[in-house]
């Protein structure tokens, strides 16, 4: 059995305030740039003087109209067309008020998806800070940095919904590699669990050659002679063939510092250098190498150090 630093934290600490489960919320696309009004302005000399007139600071709209309710009252009695123009400047004030409100509950929304993401990465025992180093350096980014203040959005007149949206659009765009790339974290079991047992577990235990107490690396799943197992999540196979106690075994490079191994095969159905999808077959149950019967050897390394593959699979209870 090949020696490798252990990762025996087999149930990782939660952030506080975590729960311990996830929900992937799915959102239906980019939000999309609000217009200034809901309608087009008709053009004209009174649309233009409330346009200018909502637009002066509330300091010096006070000094204009200093005189209380039924002053205004009279006003508007005796010339109509004001009390339009106070109801048209109210308006255009609401649609920015609103454009701005729905911006920010769009970044919120981003920002409980990420959240949820990288609880799921928090769970399976991977520093989710970490990880996002690692999207960031497969990614191969970089460049100046410039504050969103600085920066101006053609057809977006103002400061603040432009300040929102850009803020929205890297949340999302943080969502979008978060999710990619959790897309590779192996997150299902490699078998079906209606037909496998769980016969040991990550850790500590008797070894059943030797009856001392030994390290096992990973989860071995008990189950019909021949039955396929699967690939936990996409890569490419780095490994197929025969390898000391682990028999025959398959190794699946899924990026991100992520590999996965499938000991103990009757046989291996696929080659070095394969790239596969999650789910994909890559060999069949049996007892081969340091094996006391037929079962699938289960084991899950990120950064070269193993991981308990249990926690992996909890997490992926909460999305799949």
């Amino acid at each position: 059995m090949e020696q490798a630093p252990l990762d025996v934290d087999t149930a990782p600490a939660l952030a506080p305030g975590d729960s311990g489960s996830s929900a992937l919320t799915v959102l239906p696309g980019p939000a999309q740039p609000q217009p200034r009004s809901a309608a087009p302005v008709k053009s004209g000399l009174l649309e233009g003087t409330f346009r200018r007139l909502a637009s002066l600071p509330q300091w010096v709209r006070e000094r204009l109209y200093p005189q209380p309710a039924r002053d205004l009252s009279r006003a508007y009695a005796q010339h109509p067309g004001l009390r339009n123009l106070a109801v048209q400047a109210a308006r255009v004030a609401s649609i920015g008020k609103s454009e701005n409100l729905l911006m920010a509950k769009t970044e919120g929304a981003l920002d409980q998806s990420v959240g949820s993401l990288r609880n799921v990465v928090r769970q399976t025992g991977i520093n989710p800070d970490t990880f996002d180093r690692k999207i960031a350096g497969d990614q191969g980014i970089g460049g100046p940095e410039i504050p969103l203040d600085q920066v101006r959005v053609e057809g977006i007149s103002d400061p603040q919904f432009a300040h929102a949206y850009l803020n929205a659009a890297a949340v999302l765009d943080q969502l979008n590699g978060l999710s990619a790339a959790l897309d590779h974290v192996p997150l299902t079991a490699p078998v079906s669990a209606a037909s496998f047992d769980k016969s040991s577990g990550f850790g500590p235990r008797v070894d059943p050659f030797t009856r001392r107490y030994a390290f096992h690396p990973g989860i071995d799943f008990a189950g019909p002679w021949g039955a396929m197992v699967h690939a936990t999540a996409p890569g490419v196979v780095v490994f197929a063939g025969y390898r000391g106690g682990y028999g025959n075994m398959v190794e699946v490079d899924h990026g991100y510092g992520i590999h996965t191994r499938y000991g103990h095969l009757s046989a291996i159905t696929v080659r070095v250098g394969t790239q596969i999808g999650k789910g994909a077959g890559l060999g069949r149950v049996g007892s081969t190498g340091r094996s006391t019967g037929p079962h699938v050897h289960y084991e899950v390394w990120y950064d070269n150090t193993v991981k308990n593959p249990n926690n992996f699979i909890e997490a992926g209870r909460h999305v799949l």
